[in-house]
């Protein structure tokens, strides 16, 4: 799974709601804060509580490689505050080759995969089919994640998901200098449970389409130019009617979200000596309608109808200034702006709570960084870099609005846009038997985007609760270190760990209700460690991975202290020809344990934490031709 191979990466982590779809954390940005591409499309999940991030929308069987570029380092992608992350997908081949693979194990899982690919230098194609199911999986207690909160008994074995994709993309080269490639991806995911959430997915079904154009020169001044358009959708239903929240309801179900969201945008840039200009622009259209049994089944337009446009223009450079020197750096300035549909929006929800019934917003920002890198003698390379970057809240940060008893949930249309300014440093060995990195940096964040409850500051007619969980904005920071170090202890012998710490802070508002200096979801220190013994053509590794106890929490949202934890993993695999077998073993002890990032803040949280798997097995079989 895609989740598996994040989490390799120091600094990554991920937040679990269930078994699959789990979000992206990349130095404890997440969500908008963090810019994840498929292959550069913007693909956005439409669920307000997260449960389809954009992760999810691809298949590790079309992928290739992920990108991963921490910071606010990112010119060419409006948005990437925390960093971006780019998941790059296989490309059209020449020659005909089929690649299909099986994987099976624990808890009935089971994913077969195929993917073809044919062609000469002119003309090439290539496509796949992934099919993924699994039963809950259960934690080192025994217990199933279905038995953790409440689900109907006639569902606690059901299937925890059943996720289906298909991808085709062909490449066409009229000239020697010039590549076409169209590239069409059809994902339908039914039956997801979310114990970490109050409903589960009936259905959440994605179109992803992109036509890329690549023109390159050897001769003259201007080397490339490249040229992009893509359009994505995605329509998510969701009920609690598998759970017993839904038991002697007027329907079945006590609550449901309808929500879709579009977007299409598309860019072209011109790579000039060692210049690059570009152009992007992207539109973001976003709606959901919930209805519940506590509100008589009324339809309300939590998301409503917003549609979210950015169009921006970058310049990024490379200069040796000399033979062992290089200077890095980017200009971007993008015009944001934000329109919620009036005929939608409960204006009276934003104007009890923040005081406005803004529907719209107009923001024009800059953004930029710069970067020295220098090789130190033949062995060591040292780089330092300052960056600022910017994103606009996101619809539902502005605009969300849910009427509910006891407490409502709204956005604040006078959210301000959060800039990250930060300072970024590296070291790294450049030795042939050890390889160490060492990374720090410090991410001042001006107006973050954070959860706190809101009173209610005008009497509104309808409007009864006296507060509401909104969003205000605060200064923050991020500062934190990464180490990767790996060297060879003989010669099929490796060993190789990392260790990632983060601690985010923010600027506490009494009179506001912000009283926690400690941002919410942040992970604690963790490390893995892991030997290996590989003759090229069978290996063996041992892993631990390891994370201490996390006591900085946010006390404002009921974040709860989690225990520190160490599980050990083993693989084994080989090769020969065009056979491939590989076998895990997860959690060899049979733990049970929490990663901090279990707690959910989002809107449809059920409040129960869900724990990590317990031994596991997997087993994959694979065949290329």
């Amino acid at each position: 799974e895609l989740d598996d191979a994040f989490t390799k990466v120091a600094g990554v982590h991920r937040l679990r709601k269930g078994g699959i779809a789990s979000d992206v954390v990349l130095r404890g940005y997440q969500g908008a804060n963090l810019n994840l591409l498929v292959d550069g499309v913007k693909v956005q999940g439409a669920c307000p509580g997260h449960m389809d991030p954009p992760a999810f929308h691809a298949d590790l069987a079309e992928i290739d490689r992920v990108e991963i570029v921490p910071g606010p380092f990112d010119v060419k992608n409006a948005g990437s505050l925390g960093g971006l992350v780019n998941l790059v997908g296989k490309r059209p081949a020449a020659g005909l080759g089929v690649t299909a693979n099986l994987a099976t194990g624990s808890f009935s899982y089971a994913n077969p995969s195929v993917t073809v690919h044919g062609g000469d230098a002119r003309f090439s194609f290539l496509g796949g089919l992934s099919y993924r199911t699994s039963k809950p999986f259960a934690t080192g207690n025994g217990q199933r994640f279905t038995e953790i909160t409440n689900y109907r008994t006639a569902e606690l074995g059901s299937d925890a998901y059943r996720v289906g994709t298909g991808w085709a993309r062909a490449a066409f080269s009229p000239t020697e200098s010039q590549t076409i490639q169209a590239a069409y991806t059809r994902q339908e995911a039914d039956h997801v449970l979310y114990p970490y959430l109050q409903m589960d997915a009936i259905y959440d079904d994605t179109d992803r389409g992109s036509l890329d154009w690549t023109m390159e020169s050897a001769a003259g001044a201007l080397h490339a130019v490249r040229a992009q358009a893509y359009a994505t959708r995605v329509k998510h239903y969701m009920t609690d009617d598998l759970r017993t929240s839904s038991v002697g309801m007027a329907r079945s179900y006590s609550m449901a979200t309808m929500a879709r969201t579009s977007t299409e945008g598309g860019r072209i840039e011109a790579e000039v000596g060692s210049v690059t200009f570009g152009v992007e622009a992207a539109r973001r259209e976003w709606d959901a309608s919930n209805v519940m049994a506590g509100m008589s089944y009324k339809a309300q337009a939590v998301i409503p109808g917003v549609r979210s446009d950015s169009v921006g223009a970058y310049v990024a450079t490379r200069l040796n200034l000399t033979s062992s020197v290089r200077l890095e750096g980017g200009l971007r300035v993008d015009r944001f702006s934000t329109d919620a549909d009036a005929d939608k929006a409960n204006t009276n929800l934003y104007w009890a709570y923040a005081g406005t019934r803004s529907l719209s917003v107009r923001d024009t920002l800059p953004s930029g960084y710069g970067r020295v890198v220098a090789e130190i003698g033949s062995w060591l390379e040292a780089s330092a870099g300052v960056g600022s970057t910017v994103r606009p809240p996101d619809a539902q940060e502005r605009y969300y609005a849910a009427q509910k008893k006891g407490t409502d949930w709204v956005g604040n249309p006078s959210l301000s846009p959060t800039r990250a300014t930060g300072l970024h440093l590296s070291l790294g060995t450049r030795a042939t038997r050890v390889a160490v990195t060492l990374a720090g940096y410090w991410d001042e964040l001006r107006d973050y985007v954070t959860l706190y409850d809101q009173r209610r500051i005008n009497m509104v007619s309808g409007v009864m609760n006296a507060k509401a969980r909104s969003y205000a904005n605060v200064d923050a920071a991020m500062r934190g270190f990464e180490l990767t170090a790996s060297t060879p202890l003989g010669s099929r012998l490796f060993l190789a760990a990392n260790a990632a710490w983060v601690r985010g802070t923010q600027s506490a508002r009494p009179l506001a209700g912000i009283r926690s200096r400690d941002l919410a979801e942040i992970p604690p220190l963790s490390s893995r460690v892991a030997l290996r013994w590989d003759s090229g053509r069978v290996f063996l590794e041992g892993e631990g991975v390891f994370a201490a106890s996390q006591d900085k929490v946010n006390t404002d949202v009921q974040e709860a202290r989690t225990p520190g934890y160490g599980v050990a993993n083993l693989r084994a695999g080989g090769h020969f020809k065009g056979l491939s077998l590989a076998v895990a073993l997860n959690n060899v002890a049979n733990r049970q344990y929490f990663d901090h990032l279990s707690y959910q803040r989002d809107p449809y949280r059920s409040g129960v934490r869900v724990p990590e798997p317990g031994r596991s097995l997997t087993i994959n079989l694979g065949a290329k031709y």
